[in-house]
C-alpha cells in the first residue's frame, strides 16, 4: 500500500512538472469547432512549440440521413500534427499537417442494405489558415482524405473509391494568455506591497536601517519611481520578457505597426538590482530596437531569434534605459528615446514595461 501511494505521488509530481513546462512555452490553445479536426462537433487541445504543434480532439457526430439511409451518431477522437508557416504577414498564418483518427460517418448507394461499419478511422491531410491574436484565434481549414489510408478497410466497402474534402471551422483561446490576465490583479497587489515598504530618508530619524543593507536601501530609492509608474499604468498581456544565454529580452507594442524590442546582456539574473544605461549610436549594450512593420506578438521562447525575420527596424541613438530586477520579475523604463529613420526621427518620451516574469 505504501509503494502504491508513493507511485501515485510521483505521478502527480511529474504531471505537474510537465504541465508547468507546457505553459512555459506560452502557447497552449483550447478550441471548439466543427469538422474532422474536432471529431465532428467538439473540442481540440493544441500544444504549440515555435511553428510545430500537436493536438488531440474529442467530438460528437450526430445522426445523419443520406440516400434514404440513416447513418448512426457516434463519439469520435483523433490526433493532429501541424506546421505553421512564417509570421511575416502579421496575424495571418497558413498551416499544413497530418490528421490521424476519426474521418467520417458515411454511407454510399453501392452498399445497399449490406452490413458495414459507418464510422471510419484513418489518416488524412490538412491545410488552412489561422487568424490569431495573443488571446483569441479563429481557424478555417480543409481536411483532405484520399480514402485509402483507413483502418479495417474490409468493413468499409467502396469507401476507398473516392476522395473526401471536409471543412474545419473553430475558435480558440490561448490558455497561457488567459492565465496571464487572471494573474494581473495578483501582480498589481505585489507591486503595491513593494511600494508600501518603507523608503528610508536621511532626514527621518524615526526609521532604522536594522532590517536592510545599504545595497537594499539604494535599490529601493532608485526603483521607487519606476514601481510607482508601473502601479499607475495599465499592463498589456502582449508585453514579453525572456531570459536565455545570459541575455534578457523584452518586447512591447507601442503603437499601430510599431514595437519596442530590447536585448540586455545580464549574467547574474538571480540578484536584485537596478541598472541604468545612457544610449547613443556607439553603445552596444543594451540594444533597443524600434520595429516598423506589421507582425504577430511572439511567444517568449521566440524572442532570442525574433529579429531574424524582421526587415524594417531602427536602433535607438539617444535616451536612457533603466531596469529593475526583483527575481523573478523585471521592470523597465525608457526615457526620451530617439530612433533615427530615413524620413524623420521617432521620439518616445517614456515607455514602461511592467512586472513581467522572465
Amino acid at each position: 500500500m505504501k509503494i502504491y501511494l508513493t507511485n501515485i505521488f510521483l505521478f502527480f509530481i511529474i504531471l505537474k512538472s510537465a504541465f508547468s513546462q507546457i505553459f512555459y512555452e506560452r502557447y497552449v490553445n483550447l478550441k471548439i469547432g466543427q469538422g474532422v479536426s474536432f471529431g465532428g462537433l467538439g473540442i481540440n487541445l493544441e500544444y504549440r512549440y515555435n511553428k510545430v504543434s500537436f493536438m488531440g480532439q474529442l467530438g460528437y457526430q450526430s445522426e445523419q440521413y443520406q440516400y434514404d439511409h440513416v447513418i448512426p451518431a457516434s463519439w469520435n477522437f483523433g490526433f493532429d500534427t501541424r506546421y505553421y508557416f512564417s509570421k511575416k504577414n502579421g496575424n495571418w498564418q497558413f498551416f499544413t499537417g497530418l490528421h490521424g483518427g476519426w474521418l467520417s460517418n458515411y454511407y454510399l448507394p453501392e452498399i445497399g442494405e449490406n452490413g458495414y461499419n459507418s464510422q471510419v478511422f484513418g489518416l488524412a491531410f490538412q491545410s488552412g489558415i489561422e487568424v490569431r491574436e495573443d488571446l483569441l484565434n479563429i481557424e478555417i481549414g480543409l481536411t483532405i482524405d484520399p480514402g485509402k489510408l483507413i483502418l479495417n478497410s474490409s468493413k468499409h466497402p467502396y469507401y476507398s473509391l473516392y476522395w473526401y474534402f471536409s471543412p474545419n471551422v473553430g475558435i480558440g483561446v490561448n490558455l497561457y494568455a488567459l492565465r496571464t490576465i487572471l494573474k494581473t490583479k495578483r501582480k498589481r497587489k505585489l507591486n503595491d506591497g513593494i511600494i508600501s515598504k518603507t523608503f528610508i530618508s536621511s532626514n527621518n530619524n524615526e526609521h532604522k536601517v536594522s532590517d536592510d543593507t545599504i545595497h537594499r536601501i539604494i535599490i529601493n530609492q532608485q526603483a521607487k519611481t519606476l514601481l510607482e509608474n508601473c502601479a499607475n499604468s495599465i499592463k498589456s498581456i502582449y508585453d514579453r520578457a525572456f531570459y536565455q544565454n545570459d541575455t534578457l529580452y523584452f518586447f512591447k507594442q507601442v503603437a499601430s505597426r510599431r514595437y519596442i524590442y530590447i536585448k540586455l546582456f545580464l549574467p547574474n539574473i538571480q540578484k536584485e538590482q537596478f541598472l541604468c544605461f545612457t544610449l547613443n549610436e556607439n553603445v552596444k549594450q543594451p540594444l533597443v530596437y524600434l520595429i516598423s512593420e506589421s507582425i504577430s506578438t511572439p511567444s517568449t521562447d521566440e524572442l532570442p531569434y525574433f529579429m531574424e525575420e524582421i526587415e524594417k527596424f531602427s536602433v535607438a541613438i539617444k535616451g536612457v534605459f533603466c531596469v529593475y530586477i526583483q527575481p523573478p520579475y523585471c521592470y523597465v523604463n525608457l526615457e526620451n528615446i530617439v530612433f533615427k529613420q530615413q524620413n524623420a526621427n521617432v521620439v518616445f518620451d517614456r515607455v514602461i514595461i511592467c512586472d513581467l516574469q522572465y
